[in-house]
């Protein structure tokens, strides 16, 4: 298991333009198949007579958003202009656009742009990378349920090679204590980084300046200096919701000596019990810990079993690891800490159901495997 859990992503939609045809959700005005066109790798928003809107819909009632646009626009002329747009009517719109300036004699075109909503407020920005951002400026525009997109007037055409959407440029990590710090790591390197205040349980890394979505994995510094680096390579979006809740993972040693990953809340089917030796079967399994760095405390491993399951039914103990072999029987396993890159093993013990049971077509034995730990003192 990783240092953290996802709980919410935060994308919207992303959109590449190589499908066939246009996602459902864009609304075109005019809707005129004949001025637009995907191109496998693009999409041509063409000149005419009227402006042309290309709206995302679900963006109407979306109060908290990011959309960021890449595309290849020259414009060359005072009449053209193309960019994002936020929609009130064709009189009362807010526009984010690319122009013509005649003073200069030269095209204002940016090869990425970014809209950001925070209720009525819209802040726009541009890039040359799509990672760092220059703000163009903020405005407040109090139109409850304006549409949200694209738009292209003039002579000149707009090729649209990315639209990016989602719900900030932060990410929320939970799940802390006071005085924690949360970095997050792209090859290796820190892009962003925060600290639980006093009072919180959570903080905020700042991803504004970072190209998404990106790889990367989280390090947690807790107070009293253990610090966990998760292995797992995560794709990262901005406005993701992640958890912090570190814990080790459960693998089952088969008959042929390999590891088999116990899933979180998936049932494992074991196998039969059928040796004319002995009437049970012992499962070696490991408790490893797969982080980078971080040590897992106070671990306690116990078996479940179903409400109602009587006395007699419950036909599987657990076996402390001794030299390779189950030695005591404990009804809770307990162990001081799992240090980072360790395996501690233990054993499960299933005995046969009786004859007595078989006779009234019991034939299987259901139980489940709890593990709990702490990470602080």
């Amino acid at each position: 298991m990783g240092v953290v859990a996802l709980k919410k992503s935060g994308l919207i939609y992303r959109d590449t333009f190589e499908a066939v045809s246009l996602d459902g959700r864009w609304e075109m005005s005019p809707n005129d198949t004949s001025r637009y066109e995907l191109l496998g790798n693009a999409l041509r928003l063409k000149s005419g007579v009227d402006p042309l809107f290309a709206f995302f819909s679900p963006l109407s009632a979306t109060e908290e958003f990011v959309i960021d646009l890449k595309n290849l626009y020259n414009p060359s002329a005072k009449n053209n202009l193309g960019g994002l747009t936020v929609f009130g009517t064709a009189e009362d719109r807010l526009d984010m656009e690319e122009y013509y300036d005649e003073v200069e004699g030269t095209a204002r075109s940016y090869p990425w742009m970014r809209l950001v909503r925070s209720y009525n407020a819209y802040s726009a920005y541009w890039s040359e990378d799509g990672a760092n951002w220059n703000i163009e400026g903020t405005d407040q525009f109090d139109v409850a349920a304006p549409k949200v997109g694209l738009y292209l007037t003039g002579e000149e055409s707009m090729e649209v090679e990315v639209v990016r959407i989602f719900s900030s440029t932060m990410i929320k990590m939970t799940g802390l204590i006071e005085g924690s710090q949360v970095e997050l790591v792209q090859a290796g390197k820190v892009v962003s980084s925060a600290i639980c205040r006093t009072g919180m349980s959570e903080a905020e890394l700042d991803v504004s300046g970072v190209q998404l979505p990106f790889n990367g994995n989280f390090v947690v510094r807790l107070p009293e200096n253990n610090t966990f680096t998760s292995t797992e390579v995560q794709q990262i979006w901005g406005g993701d919701e992640y958890n912090f809740e570190p814990n080790a993972d459960l693998y089952l040693i088969d008959g042929s000596g390999n590891e088999l990953p116990l899933i979180e809340n998936m049932e494992k089917f074991l196998g039969y019990v059928q040796s004319t030796t002995q009437d049970y079967k012992d499962f070696r399994i490991l408790i490893r810990n797969n982080m980078a760095s971080g040590t897992i405390k106070s671990v306690k491993i116990n078996i479940t079993w179903p409400d109602g399951t009587p006395a007699d039914m419950k036909l599987a103990d657990l076996y402390r690891d001794i030299n390779g072999e189950p030695a005591v029987k404990y009804a809770v396993l307990d162990y001081p800490s799992i240090a980072a890159g360790t395996v501690t093993p233990f054993w499960l013990r299933v005995r046969r159901i009786t004859d007595s049971m078989a006779s009234k077509g019991i034939s299987d034995v259901n139980f489940g495997i709890s593990m709990i730990s702490t990470y602080i003192n």
